[in-house]
C-alpha cells in the first residue's frame, strides 16, 4: 500500500463571482494499493474510450490531463455526461464503486489523454 500526498489551492486577488474572494489549499492524503496509468487517444466519434471499466470493488482515483489545445473532453459513466475537461486542462476525480468512467472528445479530431488510476 502507498499514499498519494494531494494538494488543491484556489486563489483570487478579485472577487470571485461578485462577492467572494478565494484562498483557499486543501491537503489530502489518499492510501491506494495501485496506480496505473498510460496516454490514450480519445476520438471525437464512435467507441468512447474506457479509463474505469467499473469491476474495482472500491472507490478509484482518477487523474486526467487533456493535452488537446483546443478540444475539451467529455466524460460519461454508463448513459450520460456528467463533466469535461476544457483543452489543456486536468481533473482529479473520485470513481465510485462498481461505476464507469469513459471520454469522448468534443471537437473534430483524436485527443490524447493522459491518466493515472489510483486504486485503493
Amino acid at each position: 500500500m502507498a499514499t498519494l500526498n494531494t494538494s488543491v489551492s484556489l486563489k483570487s486577488a478579485t472577487k470571485v463571482a461578485g462577492e467572494l474572494t478565494l484562498d483557499f489549499a486543501q491537503l489530502t492524503d489518499l492510501a491506494f494499493t495501485t496506480a496505473e496509468g498510460a496516454t490514450v487517444v480519445v476520438p471525437h466519434t464512435g467507441t468512447h474510450t474506457t479509463i474505469v471499466d467499473g469491476t474495482h470493488s472500491d472507490e478509484t482515483f482518477v487523474y486526467l490531463k487533456n493535452t488537446s489545445g483546443a478540444d475539451k473532453i467529455k466524460m460519461y459513466d454508463a448513459t450520460s455526461e456528467y463533466g469535461s475537461v476544457m483543452p489543456g486542462a486536468w481533473t482529479f476525480i473520485t470513481v465510485p464503486t462498481g461505476k464507469i468512467l469513459k471520454c469522448l472528445n468534443s471537437g473534430s479530431g483524436n485527443v490524447n489523454v493522459n491518466y493515472v488510476r489510483f486504486l485503493k
